[in-house]
């Protein structure tokens, strides 16, 4: 099964053709590819589907868990396509289960393309009537805010090091409060354009980036009026761009091409 593997701002993905997996249960290949050990190793697996006008991306975390929408797996998406269906135009719109996302390249080449997306509004959460929430883990109380940018995300008020991440993550992750499970940031304001954060993914754990989380958190800092709408968010596998301008906003970042390969799969 011929697959490539890119990564955007150390977010790692698959991609394969849908040409490739028929008569394949995706949720158990995600879960095999991504594995570390026994597979090629990945934060997920995309599936290029072809349709006469447009492409379609489907996406699987690490757990074969299907997700509709994933930023940074979405610009590594769209690196793929200009170069395998030969893409002329600089803009154009990919398919997801979320819906339509109007992409930009703004440069390419073989190794590194940096892409824009309108990733639209954050929108509230379905499963809440409050967007502010407190979270008691132990004797502690963490102040957070909910929001959804194609998937829920949780925004946290606190800096954890990456062993109290790692155990706080999978606990705020699965509060009841969150019946279909949460992404969950924690963020630091350094100045009024600069952020830090870093990510526990719903589906896949602790990633190095996370794009819709970057702008799930852009967008709740800038209501809260402590940073600007031109900010740089700084996630331990590299920056992320966000630019908010009222309530729609654009990430922008690299997607680099790792490899490209055959997977053996087991018949």
């Amino acid at each position: 099964m011929k697959f490539a593997k890119l990564q955007a701002a150390g977010n790692d993905f698959i991609i394969m053709e849908a040409s490739e997996t028929v008569g394949v249960e995706l949720d158990t290949l995600a879960k095999e590819v991504c594995h570390r050990q026994f597979g090629i190793g990945a934060d997920g697996l995309m599936v290029l589907v072809d349709h006469e006008e447009f492409c379609e991306m489907l996406f699987y975390n690490s757990d074969g868990s299907l997700a509709k929408m994933c930023g940074n797996g979405l610009r590594c998406f769209v690196k793929y396509i200009v170069e395998t269906r030969k893409i002329k135009e600089k803009t154009f719109d990919v398919k997801t289960p979320a819906g339509f996302y109007r992409v930009t390249v703004i440069d390419h080449s073989y190794k590194t393309s940096r892409i824009s997306i309108d990733m639209g509004e954050v929108e509230p959460y379905a499963y809440l009537s409050e967007k502010q929430v407190s979270l008691k883990i132990g004797s502690k109380v963490y102040p957070g805010t909910v929001v959804n940018m194609g998937v829920p995300h949780l925004v946290v008020y606190y800096w954890p090091d990456d062993e109290e991440t790692i155990s706080l993550g999978p606990k705020l992750e699965k509060d009841d409060r969150f019946s279909e499970g949460v992404n969950v940031n924690f963020v630091k304001v350094i100045s009024d354009s600069e952020v830090v954060i870093k990510t526990w993914e719903r589906g896949a754990g602790l990633t190095l980036a996370c794009g819709t989380g970057a702008c799930a958190s852009a967008s709740v800092l800038k209501e809260a009026d402590l940073i600007g709408s031109d900010v740089k968010l700084r996630a331990p596998g590299g920056d992320l761009h966000v630019k908010l301008d009222k309530k729609n906003v654009t990430l922008t970042g690299d997607a680099v091409l790792i490899a490209i390969g055959d997977y053996i799969k087991e018949v």
